[in-house]
């Protein structure tokens, strides 16, 4: 299982370096092509978060959430529950970089930039 979780991280930290240079670094274009931008960000977003919530099940099956807390039930809603709202976080923050609305500046800027050091 040790071998599966290393190539599973491989693929996401491929699948992450793509989306970041090829998504998040570029403009979102008009017209069709941005049909096709948003869905090249959803599709690849979902490969990454399959691959890193099986790595996160293996990791919780040979024990390496144990400093989590101290009752399995609990460990699991923190680890299930942190893992989703930073995956989500990334994929929003990728679909909606380029939207103009009420966002405040900074947090505008620092949205797309927090994706590169936080992407799990």
């Amino acid at each position: 299982m040790s071998f599966i979780g290393n190539v599973l991280v491989g693929l996401a930290a491929l699948i992450l370096y793509y989306l970041v240079t090829s998504f998040y670094s570029k403009p979102m274009p008009g017209g069709d092509a941005g049909v096709g931008y948003a869905w090249g960000i959803i599709i690849l977003n979902l490969a990454f978060v399959i691959c890193m919530g099986i790595v996160a099940l293996i990791i919780g099956a040979k024990g390496g959430f144990e400093w989590v807390s101290a009752t399995k039930s609990t460990r699991t809603l923190y680890t299930t529950v942190s893992i989703l709202a930073i995956l989500i976080f990334a994929g929003l923050a990728g679909l909606f970089k380029g939207e103009s609305g009420h966002l405040a500046g900074p947090a505008r800027f620092y949205f797309p930039w927090l994706i590169s050091w936080f992407p799990s």
